[in-house]
């Protein structure tokens, strides 16, 4: 997950000043008529053409900040307090988890060329970036460039978000401010390749992606991937984004598959994930989201990989996991909003079955236009078994690294933004 253009007019002085020109000589001409006979009027000069259309530079951004009190008071593992989640995994230290510059220049209207980068520093770089190669690029989170026609259809090419999952990196675009485990453990977070989409046709938009690859995670490997490739497999994604004429609802269907990972050790990956979103009115948003994933790994023979202590080397390891979300956002009085999330995921793999369940509770202020403040209550619940090809965490208590399947946690965070 998830994850989605500008017009100057010139010339129009040009054609009123001709307009008024043609105007103003004819009543001259016809005042002087009865006195002497009339001079042919000059002609005004044609107009000079619209100059090509244009669209400025932008700078945009945020920063954004957080502190997380745990209820199973970590004493910390390592360097790091962690909770599970991504991008406020850190308790009981005031932590900045993004701070976030956009660069961008939009194509025409009329078509041509554009360009966007988003610089990112923080807790959310290296989250992003798991390691290996992908780390050398972890600042540079977005970089590509755009063909797009009058019509609007386009091409962009180079590194981009995911289109998959209902929630993004940004927080304060999603109803909660922390990111549900399905886009945690489930879902990539960023692509690099071609990716191509249609105008919209009666609410429909279609866009098709070529990719070095779809999964951003480490095999065992040492590698993450993403911008760099551990092989010359390249992974396809399809989606279909339609809303509503009437705005109230919306639906994206996301669907691809990809060999990612080294040879001998390639994850065949498919991927499919829905989002439905209802606004039935001004004040009310329901969302739906369901992500299937189907993992077959090779084991290679080495015993350094993540599976070779539960699973024959050389063999193949399949798991399959389903994610399920609901949102519900309200809006208060005033500038306070309250939203709710309840999600599931269930995972099969050589015979076991991991669970993860959360539900999640924030409280929405937006003090100012560019001031986004959240309160927040998250209940995680963890039912795991030694091996889980998804990583579910079981949860840090006390100086114990593993030691509970309940988590209970309080954030309070801060989003300041800026430009337009």
């Amino acid at each position: 997950m998830c994850n989605k253009m500008h017009r100057t007019f010139r010339g129009f002085a040009a054609i009123c000043g001709a307009t008024l020109a043609v105007g103003g000589a004819a009543a001259l001409s016809n005042s002087a008529f009865a006195q002497a006979p009339a001079t042919p009027a000059t002609p005004a000069a044609p107009a000079a053409p619209a100059a090509p259309a244009s669209t400025p530079w932008t700078f945009q951004g945020l920063f954004d900040a957080y502190y997380l009190y745990d209820g199973n008071s970590p004493k910390g593992v390592g360097t790091s307090q962690i909770t599970g989640f991504d991008y406020n995994e850190k308790g009981s230290t005031p932590t900045l988890s993004l701070a976030e510059l956009n660069i961008a220049k939009a194509a025409p209207a009329a078509g041509g060329f554009g360009f966007k980068t988003t610089l990112i520093a923080g807790e959310t770089d290296s989250l992003n970036n798991p390691g290996g190669n992908e780390s050398r690029y972890q600042d540079v989170q977005q970089l590509y460039i755009t063909l797009a026609a009058a019509s609007g259809a386009g091409i962009d090419v180079g590194k981009f978000y995911t289109p998959f999952g209902y929630e993004v990196v940004e927080s304060n675009a999603n109803i909660n401010y922390s990111r549900s485990f399905i886009f945690s453990y489930l879902l990539p977070v960023y692509h690099t390749g071609i990716r191509a989409y249609t105008q919209s046709y009666k609410g429909l938009v279609a866009t098709g992606y070529i990719v070095k690859s779809i999964s951003n995670f480490d095999l065992g490997s040492g590698d993450a991937e993403g911008v760099y490739d551990q092989n010359k497999s390249y992974g396809y994604i399809g989606q279909l984004n339609y809303t509503a004429p009437s705005g109230k609802w919306a639906i994206i269907e996301t669907y691809g598959g990809s060999h990612d990972g080294p040879n001998g050790q390639q994850d065949k990956l498919l991927l499919s994930d829905t989002d439905l979103t209802i606004t039935p009115d001004a004040l009310d948003t329901f969302g739906l989201n369901y992500t299937n994933r189907q993992d077959k790994v090779q084991v290679p023979g080495s015993s350094t990989a993540t599976v070779a202590d539960v699973a024959t080397p050389g063999s193949d390891v399949s798991a399959h996991a389903t994610g399920y979300a609901a949102y519900y956002q309200r809006q208060l009085a005033g500038p306070y909003k309250v939203g709710f999330r309840g999600e599931e995921i269930n995972t099969k793999s050589l015979g076991q079955s991991p669970r993860i369940d959360s539900l999640t509770a924030t409280l929405s202020d937006q003090a100012t236009k560019t001031l986004l403040l959240r309160l927040e209550y998250r209940h995680d619940d963890v039912k795991t078994t030694s091996f889980d090809p998804y990583g579910f965490p079981s949860f840090v208590s006390g100086n114990n690294a593993a030691g509970s399947a309940v988590q209970n946690t309080v954030s309070a965070s801060a989003v300041f933004t800026f430009g337009p």
